[in-house]
């Protein structure tokens, strides 16, 4: 074999080991692990009884101040820094994150809420924390 085949099958090998390493790097860049680590607190919230139609809502604020709520009616701004930092206070501040919550039933309204503070994060169900819920909330929705 004339030492230019071996170098064309050598650099078609590499590249099919180049497409195949790009290939797991996008799907490892939109795992749901490394889209939370972009969250700082979301909530997913439903009611009823609805007729033939979607009640519910999605709220999502991202690290980066992007704020984005969706349902009926979708919206999208940004929250100013000064806010950003008062929201990450007040989620040390309530200490959510550690702190033991109750949980219950309610049966015509659900929640879920994420929270993500510096790597530590949360999973709760409303109507778990929902006083400390409230209070970070309260910041930045309006």
């Amino acid at each position: 074999m004339k030492k230019s085949a071996k170098i064309l099958i050598f650099l078609a090998l590499l590249m099919l080991i180049c497409t195949g390493l790009f290939v797991i790097y996008l799907i490892n860049s939109n795992s749901p692990k490394v889209i939370r680590s972009k969250i700082l607190f979301s909530k997913t919230e439903s009611w009823g009884p609805c007729m033939g139609k979607y009640c519910g809502n999605k709220t999502i604020l991202y690290n980066n101040g992007l704020f984005v709520s969706g349902g009926s009616k979708k919206s999208v701004r940004f929250i100013f820094p000064g806010e950003m930092k008062n929201i990450k206070d007040k989620v040390i501040q309530t200490n959510i994150l550690n702190k033991e919550c109750i949980e219950g039933l309610v049966l015509d309204y659900s929640a879920e809420y994420y929270i993500n503070l510096n790597g530590d994060d949360r999973v709760l169900k409303y109507p778990s924390c929902s006083a400390e819920i409230r209070e970070i909330e309260n910041i930045f929705d309006y």
